[in-house]
């Protein structure tokens, strides 16, 4: 569930924010491009820079306190000032060398914003995808060029943490739009999520470990996945009607999260007992119970500091 499932769902979001991207966009001049980016420092940027923020505060006051028993290393207290600003960044870049800027190898402290940090910088970059997408051909055979190389790449994590999963999985979605392609036409592909569950099932079988095959059986997995479950999603988007305070609450959920499931799981280590049957029941309900605590949250705080909210879920 945890290394096959849900490796789908970060290159879908990539493939999804690339084809929104560029809806509608007839030409991308100049001006379009300002407009692009002049939007995405209120929806990206400025809540990208906030929460993490809010996970460095939150972090000094867990340590604080002592909630949860934290093992060696360092610490936001020991920080020094170059900390603070790689915090925000690349935390990792001491660890994996400046080249990590280039790759993009690492996260920041609220280390699931990486997501948000590579997306900002493929909106910096797209001008270039949008010349090499708008030609069906040429397009085409880059978004092919693009994904052989991540599925090639046996270093490549398949949750992202490098500018090649952002780059190649947004593209791919820009090739899609720019193309006119109807992703509505999916929908009577239902056979593809048969090939993905058989396709998961072979890989929790027989693929497990770190050897090359078994990451390039994984890799095509998820594109396989990317698929099927955007056929899923179209056979049940009119069938499924979702409370409006589930997709209103979606990116607050998404900032504060992590520290909510840390912080979970960590209660979770100290006092629930160690048995296979109690284990299993807390992997399975401690996301449930984060994400019910995080809409709680999201409601209180649209109630108590509106504004602020506001700000930190990007105006959405």
């Amino acid at each position: 569930m945890s290394n096959i499932l849900t490796r789908v769902a970060v290159p879908m979001f990539f493939v999804i924010s690339g084809y929104l991207f560029f809806y509608k966009v007839a030409e991308f001049s100049l001006s379009v491009y300002g407009d692009k980016l002049k939007k995405r420092v209120n929806s990206l940027l400025i809540p990208y820079v906030l929460w993490i923020a809010v996970f460095i505060l939150a972090y000094s006051v867990i340590i604080k306190v002592n909630l949860v028993s934290m093992s060696g290393g360092k610490t936001v207290y020991d920080y020094e000032m170059m900390d603070y600003l790689l915090a925000f960044f690349n935390e990792n870049i001491n660890e994996n060398g400046v080249i990590a800027v280039f790759t993009g190898e690492g996260a920041p402290i609220a280390f699931h914003m990486w997501f948000i940090r590579d997306l900002m910088i493929v909106c910096i970059i797209s001008p270039i995808i949008y010349v090499l997408c708008k030609d069906m051909v040429v397009g085409g055979g880059i978004s092919v060029v693009l994904l052989v190389l991540w599925v090639m790449n046996m270093s490549l994590d398949a949750s992202g943490h490098y500018y090649l999963s952002a780059i190649t999985f947004f593209s791919v979605g820009a090739y899609l739009q720019l193309q006119n392609m109807r992703l509505q036409n999916l929908s009577n592909a239902w056979w593809l999520i048969l090939v993905y569950l058989i396709g998961a099932v072979v890989e929790c079988i027989l693929f497990r470990g770190s050897q090359p095959i078994c990451m390039i059986v994984h890799n095509v997995n998820i594109l396989i996945g990317i698929v099927a479950f955007f056929v899923a999603a179209l056979k049940i988007a009119n069938k499924i009607s979702v409370p409006m305070i589930m997709t209103e609450s979606t990116f607050f959920v998404y900032g504060i999260h992590a520290m909510v499931i840390l912080l979970l799981s960590k209660l979770a280590q100290r006092f629930v007992p160690q048995s296979d049957l109690l284990m299993t029941i807390t992997y399975v309900f401690v996301p449930i119970i984060c994400t019910v605590m995080c809409v709680c949250m999201y409601v209180l705080a649209r109630l108590i500091m509106p504004q602020v909210t506001k700000v930190l879920t990007g105006g959405r």
